[in-house]
């Protein structure tokens, strides 16, 4: 029989309620049906079309039966879609009235009026319909079992390969969840039955970016007419624009229904943008609605440049404004901020010069009393910054090999100790920030003394992935990636300080820099080398990331989406940290409290009856 161009209901919302008549109306019209049942008597005409996979998730005895277990238990699913269904007719024994199974099978799709009577009641007993012998659960718990089957490799016959990963699935579910998903496996399917090789060559890749719609019983037709008896083929699938496993993860758990068990929160832009593609591309508009309403929230100046590169793809214009208004005035937040930390860290340092000037005058006038012949002056650290070589990422031009001209070696012994010491260690790790630097310096080592001393053996990078770091002079980190990754550095912006006082800032400012994050950050904005954090998470991370063909300004030696899921990991264990803190602190108070009470209850003892209660008589 022609099957016509339909209008098929589309479960492009993601709900149970919709997938369930989404699968119906497929049913009604035939396609991607691979199942067909009958009365054991009767006139032998009535043949119901369904889908293997909806009457496994509503039915325990026909999943038993479909995978060739009684008890309904089947083994877990793998790559090669081993237990991809097979075009089956189910004779139903013992059932001999036709609207009996019509019943049955309309009750199984979820069209029912609450009661079954007579032979329909019992043939759905035996069936064993999940929820109760008359009726299906909700079509939360027939989604839910879907899933489940899903997650088991049961009946799956599509596996959608992306980044390197495969994920199995069910056409019909896929078919039935938007109508530019039906017609992607439409072409697919209709691209196999071009190969005519295509019962012995087993599971074909197929890479294709549009398509148009089929059914099963499309394709078992098209067999016949060429002389061939053939089962169904399972299809695999390759998503060229898609690289992120996350994105068809989130896919397939909005498709079966999961996503409205969770919030939309995606690790990456990057991930989010691959949504994005399938969303538009496949037609899921509740999808998209909860891609672009990510897009808006947490605008920084970090992907913000990266968020309106997405808008630009998709022609996206409001949201592309109002994301630039939100990061202009991010912008201008914090160079505000800026512009006041520096004004304000220029003050403190020209009242720290001065008196450290009177104090090296007089210093230096006492040594000049005691020396006929005073040693060559130690350089101060104004000379040593004006010393330190800098370095800007897009000046493409060599670091610097040898240290500044003229600039005067260490002559002090304690200062030559330090100074061996500091060579030694820029040979061992040739990157440092200089709070991490500090960390492993002995103690008697002071900042004043390694500022002095740095010039003599590292630049420092103004800039780009190693910004503020200090790097062994002649070792260029863009010409490095082995070891360069590692030794990136990461601004982590704490939205917990956002807009703190000038109190607080300058508290923050005596405190030690903890290089580590062991403690959650006391700046809103500070530096971390990625292998100095101390997070399993993150290392696992850095361990596992290959470095991209060139290194850039913004991610260094990283993919796009590598600083974003840094980002989103140190803001969930700062929160994290904040709040085991607090309970700490809670716990003493409450401690405190208890004891000093207990003191109060002590002192207000009569001492005769102190003295008879330690006397124990």
């Amino acid at each position: 029989m022609a099957i016509q161009q339909p209008v098929t209901r589309d479960c492009a919302d993601g709900s149970p309620s919709t997938l369930l008549a989404s699968l119906r109306s497929l049913r009604e019209q035939g396609l991607f049906c691979d199942a067909v049942l009958s009365p054991e008597t009767g006139s032998g005409e009535l043949k119901l079309l369904a889908h293997q996979i909806v009457l496994a998730a509503a039915s325990e005895s026909l999943c038993g039966f479909l995978s060739g277990d009684d008890d309904g238990k089947t083994s877990s699913g793998d790559a090669l879609l081993h237990l991809a269904p097979q075009p089956v007719e189910l004779k139903m024994q013992g059932v001999a009235s036709e609207d009996a199974l019509k019943t049955t099978i309309d009750m199984i799709y979820g069209v029912h009026d609450g009661k079954s009577e007579g032979e329909a009641a019992t043939l759905a007993a035996g069936l064993r319909l999940k929820g109760s012998s008359e009726r299906m659960a909700t079509a939360a718990s027939f989604a839910e079992s879907l899933r489940s089957l899903r997650k088991r490799g049961f009946l799956c016959d599509i596996a959608l390969l992306v980044g390197g990963q495969r994920f199995t699935a069910h056409q019909a579910v896929l078919a039935a969840s938007s109508s530019g998903m039906r017609r992607y496996l439409r072409e697919a399917i209709g691209e196999l039955l071009v190969n005519a090789a295509m019962a012995e060559e087993g599971p074909a890749t197929s890479t294709i970016n549009s398509g148009v719609e089929t059914s099963v019983s499309a394709a078992v037709a098209a067999a016949n007419a060429a002389g061939r008896d053939i089962p169904s083929q399972p299809l695999e699938l390759e998503l060229e624009a898609v690289t992120h496993p996350e994105a068809m993860r989130m896919l397939l758990d909005h498709v079966y229904g999961a996503d409205s068990e969770v919030t939309y929160m995606p690790t990456a832009d990057a991930v989010n943008r691959d949504i994005l593609r399938m969303a538009v591309g496949f037609g899921f508009p509740s999808l998209k609605e909860n891609a672009t309403q990510w897009m808006v929230k947490d605008v920084t100046l970090d992907n913000c440049a990266e968020r309106l590169a997405t808008c630009e793809e998709f022609g996206f214009e409001d949201l592309y404004e109002t994301i630039k208004a939100v990061a202009d005035e991010a912008a201008a937040a914090e160079e505000a901020a800026a512009a006041a930390a520096e004004a304000a860290e220029a003050a403190d340092g020209a009242s720290e010069d001065a008196e450290e000037s009177a104090s090296k005058e007089e210093a230096d006038c006492a040594q000049q009393a005691d020396n006929d012949e005073p040693e060559e002056e130690t350089p101060d650290v104004e000379e040593a910054k004006r010393a330190m070589q800098n370095v800007y990422y897009a000046r493409d031009e060599p670091v610097p090999a040898d240290s500044k001209e003229g600039y005067a070696w260490p002559t002090s012994t304690d200062a030559m100790k330090v100074f061996a010491r500091l060579q030694e260690t820029f040979e061992e790790r040739p990157a440092w920030l200089l709070s991490s630097l500090k960390a492993e310096m002995p103690a008697s080592v002071d900042e004043d003394m390694l500022l002095r001393l740095l010039p003599l053996v590292a630049y420092q990078w103004s800039d780009g992935p190693w910004q503020r770091c200090y790097c062994l002079l002649g070792w260029d980190p863009r010409a490095d990636s082995e070891n360069a990754m590692k030794h990136q550095v990461f601004v982590f912006r704490d939205t917990h300080l956002r807009g703190q006082d000038s109190e607080s800032k300058a508290a923050a400012k005596n405190q030690i820099v903890d290089p580590f994050f062991k403690k959650p950050p006391t700046r809103y904005a500070q530096d971390y080398q990625l292998v100095d954090i101390n997070d399993g998470f993150v290392q696992d991370l850095l361990e596992d990331s290959e470095a991209q063909p060139e290194c850039n300004k913004k991610d260094g030696w990283f993919a796009d989406y590598f600083m974003d899921a840094i980002k989103n990991r140190l803001s969930y264990k700062s929160n994290q940290m904040r709040e085991r803190f607090a309970a700490k602190a809670e716990k003493a108070a409450a401690v405190t409290k208890a004891s000093a009470k207990s003191r109060r209850s002590v002192s207000a003892t009569p001492a005769a009856k102190r003295r008879k209660t330690v006397g124990g008589c």
